[in-house]
């Protein structure tokens, strides 16, 4: 009884009149679809099905703009009107204007959030990166040896692979192409490491995703059906891709004959579970069992399990995403190997391709640097944290060098349930 429909993006509750009609919106709209039945197909005569359609007369929350009364009549006070009068008022009443623009005109604050409730995103995590690097002064463009260990983001294989490019037309066909694109991409190495991407209902990433599929259409993925020609909204769907990444598990499992004296690592394909494929067995790894969803977190736990081997002593971790890199600086000291980022693309006509050392750039940061990065990476944005507009990678990269010590007590952001008001400050 004491509960009450809310408008979750400006905290406004509705009134009753607004709070019955979006209630029985349901039964609005199959009493007007009755009528419109009755009136234009069982009565045709009554009406034409051309004519307009009447509208439903649903209230929404756009009703519940404030009214006042003024000289005994009702005036809608519309924000942005009173925004405008208020800057004319201040020409007479000369109030500073940096004061006066310091407070803003929308129901939530714009320096994070649009209108609608939605996150900024950041444009510029490649920057953190690049600007990172810098400090090394040279860029590695190939592995002097080859690696022990090559880990793969298996969602940014099959996005740098569409199957008009690599000439497949069945899901099958596929899944060959994939498993020797990885092997090629391996450099020859014995133990390849492939992290798939999870989807789960009640993920932070689901706005990203919602916005990215909103028109992406399901299909029943099995091993000859045909590739839908459009793959780009193919891979919209968080479906479609669990199925993807399901069967290619499968197929590798079901093939590890083909796998000679190499060992395949492979997790989020199946659920929890990960498993090691050789030639002549399957074994399930508790260590890399988990619940993890971002592939980019995921990788980072392959390469601490692969690091715990004594015969590695280097691996190279293959994404294009700035994220891993900030994962992979944060959680250097927990990996036993010297571990390389592998990034940038190749093409016939020039190459950006380079091996980033982790631990080189690592050693490169203040002690300070190295324990806030992560915080400060994530505060200026990256795929479940909304950017302060205007506030990108540069500024942080920058604000960090200068003031590291100052902002220490960033290192236990998001450690405990509770954000104590120092952390907040220093925010």
């Amino acid at each position: 009884a004491n509960e009450k429909l809310v408008n979750f993006v400006i905290g406004v509750i509705a009134n009753p009149s607004v709070e019955d009609s979006l209630l029985d919106f349901m039964k609005t709209g199959q009493t007007l679809a009755e009528k419109y039945v009755s009136e234009r197909l069982v009565e045709p005569n009554r009406k034409s099905i051309y004519d307009t359609i009447p509208k439903s007369g649903v209230k929404t929350m756009s009703e519940q703009q404030k009214q006042v009364n003024v000289n005994g009549k009702k005036i809608t006070i519309d924000g942005e009107v009173m925004f405008l009068r208020l800057m004319a008022i201040n020409a007479h009443k000369k109030v500073p204007v940096q004061r006066l623009m310091s407070f803003e005109n929308s129901p939530v604050p714009l320096s994070m959030f649009r209108e609608d409730g939605t996150m900024y995103s950041t444009g510029d995590k490649s920057e953190y990166m690049k600007r990172l690097e810098q400090r090394l002064g040279s860029k590695i463009t190939s592995m002097e040896s080859t690696p022990q260990v090559v880990i793969h983001d298996a969602m940014a294989v099959i996005r740098s692979h569409p199957p008009l490019q690599i000439g497949v037309y069945t899901f099958k066909q596929m899944a060959v192409k994939f498993l020797q694109i990885i092997i090629q991409a391996s450099h020859g190495c014995k133990e390849i490491h492939i992290a798939f991407d999870r989807y789960f209902d009640n993920s932070t990433k689901n706005l990203t995703r919602e916005k990215r599929g909103a028109c992406a259409i399901n299909y029943h993925v099995h091993p000859n059906g045909i590739i839908p020609s459009n793959w780009a909204n193919f891979l919209m769907s968080a479906e479609n891709k669990t199925k993807l990444s399901k069967l290619y598990t499968e197929f590798i499992i079901d093939n590890k004959h083909t796998l000679g004296d190499q060992m395949i690592v492979m997790s989020g394909g199946q659920g929890d579970d990960a498993v090691k494929v050789t030639c002549d067995r399957i074994e399930k790894i508790d260590e890399l069992t988990s619940r993890i969803e971002e592939a980019d977190a995921r990788l980072v736990l392959h390469a601490v399990y692969a690091s715990k081997a004594q015969e590695v002593k280097n691996l190279v971790v293959c994404s294009p995403d700035t994220d891993v890199f900030a994962l992979l600086l944060h959680h250097v000291s927990k990996i036993e190997a010297e571990v390389f980022m592998e990034t940038g693309q190749q093409t016939s006509l020039r190459s950006n391709k380079r091996y980033i050392p982790i631990k080189k750039i690592h050693d490169t940061l203040s002690k300070a640097e190295q324990k806030i990065q992560m915080s400060i990476y994530a505060l200026t944005g990256c795929d479940t944290v909304s950017m302060f507009r205007g506030k990108g990678k540069v500024t942080a990269i920058n604000t960090m060098h200068k003031m590291a010590d100052e902002l220490l007590p960033l290192e236990h952001l998001g450690i405990g349930q509770q954000v104590s008001q120092e952390i907040i400050d220093k925010c």
